[in-house]
């Protein structure tokens, strides 16, 4: 086994299919990164950063990389652009659609230009694999994990000590489908952001042990959900975050239980008696041989009428018998 250790990342430019890549192996607990060191000095090239001064601080403890870069086709992202545009009606969305992918279109080339520098310029070790990830998606996986199992990776535990925003490092604990968002706010286009996953159940658990600190109300609201539904951390993870970037986490979290709606089936009993004095004219009893002064009352619309308002009046202040919650959801 090669004893130098390494960083695993998945890079390359937008639609290339790293976060499909990254993020199905991560659920298969391959250890591996998206986004590294190669992007930040590629979207630093074409923005016109301080690429300089990255790379010097990125050397005051240079990491060997192993980076996969997926590179996308260009039949791919005409496909791709085709799809987005014929679904769309209005001039101008579809002119900022153009645009964008004009911007796009040509960012591999950045990369090309920032493995040349970080070639030239990074104390540590940068092997790239450039993969189409369009055609090959099982085999770049597979290729990933060969590496793995040959090579000296950086453990978890190792990962959360480089942790050192000096050498230009930020590690983070977010579940898969949270960190990309956060690590674009962490990386201030310049800090290179790992992630030490968080599983599901821990980042609830940190979300409630930040409201028992920071608000009693959304804490009462976490302890009822929990207790009257039986809900796991996973399951209320996984009904918040159907992620879209936009929202904070713990904003979400509250948003979440603020909106929540018990759907209760409940059961109940209630007796009620009535005693109602009615005026029978006995020529309207006697006209239609009745057999008895009881089926008159069921036949008469009116005399029924009084008993159902007497028996309304009685309901709206009677006592339950019997009150029952069959389930909870």
């Amino acid at each position: 086994m090669n004893e130098e250790k390494y960083i695993v990342t998945i890079d390359g430019p937008d639609c290339s299919g790293k976060t499909y890549t990254w993020t199905n192996l991560q659920r298969k607990g391959v250890n591996v990164q998206i986004r590294g060191i190669l992007s930040n000095i590629a979207y630093g090239l074409k923005y016109n950063r301080n690429v300089d001064e990255m790379i010097e601080m990125y050397n005051k403890n240079p990491l060997n990389y192993k980076i996969y870069l997926l590179m996308p086709q260009n039949s791919i992202k005409v496909d791709r652009l085709h799809s987005r545009l014929k679904s769309i009606y209005d001039s101008d969305a579809i002119i900022c659609n153009l645009k964008d992918a004009i911007d796009t279109w040509k960012d591999g080339e950045y990369f090309d230009k920032a493995i040349s520098l970080l070639e030239k310029t990074y104390k540590g070790k940068i092997e790239i694999s450039r993969r189409t990830w369009q055609s090959d998606i099982d085999l770049t996986e597979s290729a990933i994990t060969d590496f793995i199992s040959k090579n000296k990776i950086y453990s978890n535990d190792e990962l959360k000590a480089l942790n050192n925003i000096e050498n230009g490092i930020i590690v983070l604990n977010e579940p898969i489908d949270t960190f990309e968002s956060a690590a674009k706010c962490a990386s201030e286009y310049k800090y290179i952001v790992f992630n030490e996953p968080l599983d599901k159940k821990d980042f609830i658990e940190r979300l409630y042990n930040q409201a028992q600190d920071n608000d009693a109300d959304v804490a009462k609201m976490f302890n009822n959900l929990i207790e009257l539904t039986g809900k796991s951390y996973e399951e209320i993870y996984d009904e918040i975050f159907n992620y879209d970037g936009g929202t904070e986490p713990y904003d979400a979290f509250v948003e979440y239980l603020e909106d929540y709606e018990l759907n209760v089936e409940v059961s109940a009993k209630v007796t009620v008696d009535t005693t109602v004095n009615l005026d029978i004219k006995l020529s309207e009893y006697s006209q239609y041989n009745y057999s008895d002064i009881e089926d008159y009352i069921y036949d008469n619309s009116d005399a029924s009428d009084e008993i159902m308002n007497n028996l309304e009046d009685e309901l709206r202040y009677a006592e339950f018998d019997r009150l029952e919650v069959n389930e909870v959801r």
